[in-house]
């Protein structure tokens, strides 16, 4: 009897600590990633579904009639994310880290989610929503890229990967995350005639 009990109260250990664990590879399944969008976003970076040019680099436009310069526009990277709660109960979205495929540029990553990288969004249950205007690079990691360039140029015009990762919980506290990747490409990119970053021009 004494064993049995034994054995009982192992098991009921057992469960509590899987119960407490944190997010689990099925978390896809209930915070889905479906897509990044463009629509609405008015900036000087050409952003699509799947990559973006983003110029680092601000340069001047010539007024050809007038003959006068005026800054070349120069904005943050925002980019709009697509989910969709498998839950019934609402999730928050609570933050995001990003996570750049190159070394020597991870300083230009969004911090960790106890930083900045904050979002603040509720998913409500059973249902795709937008949540619009992520930051993806910010003036600060701009500048990082540009001056990686001086002495690494091989980092300009060269397909190089994101990772964005979000980060959410429920009211039953249970936290939950996931991963989506994306392709950039930093560059000397001419956005004196760019109207909109979000139409995908460069």
């Amino acid at each position: 009897m004494r064993r049995l009990c034994r054995w009982a109260m192992s098991i009921g250990v057992l469960a509590g600590v899987l119960i407490g664990c944190g997010s689990t590879a099925d978390d896809r399944l209930v915070l889905r990633f479906l897509r990044f969008d463009n629509t609405n976003i008015d900036q000087a970076d050409a952003v699509r579904e799947t990559s973006a040019d983003i110029d680092v680099f601000q340069d001047f436009c010539s007024d050809v009639m007038g003959g006068s310069l005026t800054a070349e526009p120069f904005t943050q990277t925002t980019i709009n994310a697509v989910f969709q709660n498998e839950e019934a109960a609402d999730i928050f979205l609570h933050a995001y880290t990003t996570d750049i495929g190159n070394a020597r540029l991870s300083q230009a990553n969004i911090p960790t989610p106890d930083s900045s990288g904050n979002l603040g969004i509720t998913l409500p249950g059973r249902t795709e929503t937008t949540v619009s205007g992520i930051v993806l690079f910010d003036f600060v990691g701009k500048e990082v890229v540009r001056l990686a360039a001086v002495d690494h140029p091989e980092v300009l015009l060269q397909t190089i990967p994101v990772h964005v990762t979000f980060f959410g919980r429920d009211d039953a506290d249970r936290s939950f995350q996931v991963t989506a990747n994306y392709l950039v490409t930093f560059g000397n990119f001419d956005n004196c005639t760019a109207s909109s970053g979000g139409a995908g021009s460069s």
